[in-house]
């Protein structure tokens, strides 16, 4: 029994680390690699419990799978780390679990869906814990979706509300997403000078940062 837990403990481990690494892939546009990397370790993982580096390691695919752009894919995977997630009672690995499963389905066009889980489940839970990371991404896709549906306005004051946080954080990566989609907000609203200030302080974010997925998207918004 000893050696069993041993073996189990160390698949753990395991699981947890590629997980972490998944989430890296995904910040470096490696999704691709990522996914070759974290695949195989999903037939080893136990059926008959689940743990909290399973849970972890399904919420890195869905992000990998966002990477590729297989999104039916990152919706069945989010989907599973949340039911993980719901029987470990988990409620930061299930809001994390939602705000992806919301990603996908903003991709895939579901946009009342992706309305929904954002804001009756994830916006919700994670201004209840302050977990100001999901809080940020979640009000960022729904100022997408906002986007998508031609609201333009909701899509500012989501994107506003994010951008405060964002700065109360001291999140650079999360800056130079949020500023470039006020950006294009700006810009469909036909306010040239304010998207061009705001494709520019992403473009100044992005070069204090580095080399990183998002890292064309300010010199995009500026062309």
């Amino acid at each position: 029994a000893g050696e069993v837990y041993r073996v189990e403990s160390d698949l753990e481990g395991e699981v947890r680390t590629l997980a972490q690494m998944g989430r890296i892939h995904r910040w470096r546009g490696t999704s691709q690699e990522g996914l070759t990397r974290l695949l195989p370790l999903v037939q080893r993982l136990p059926q008959t419990r689940a743990s909290w580096g399973a849970a972890a390691l399904y919420i890195a695919l869905a992000y990998l799978y966002k990477g590729v752009g297989q999104c039916s894919e990152q919706v069945v995977a989010a989907e599973h780390a949340a039911t993980l997630a719901r029987a470990l009672g988990d409620d930061a690995l299930l809001t994390t679990a939602r705000g992806r499963r919301a990603s996908a389905l903003l991709t895939l066009g579901r946009l009342e869906e992706t309305s929904q889980e954002l804001t009756e489940e994830v916006i919700p839970a994670s201004e209840a814990t302050g977990n100001l990371g999901i809080l940020i991404t979640a009000l960022n896709t729904l100022a997408e979706a906002y986007a998508f549906l031609g609201d333009y306005q909701q899509a500012r004051t989501s994107l506003e509300q994010a951008i405060a946080l964002a700065e109360h954080l001291g999140d650079p990566a999360a800056m130079a997403s949020l500023l470039y989609g006020r950006g294009l907000t700006a810009f469909a609203l036909g306010e040239w000078q304010r998207a061009r200030a705001d494709f520019e302080r992403a473009a100044t974010v992005v070069g204090s940062i580095g080399q990183f997925w998002y890292a064309t998207y300010p010199w995009q918004g500026l062309g």
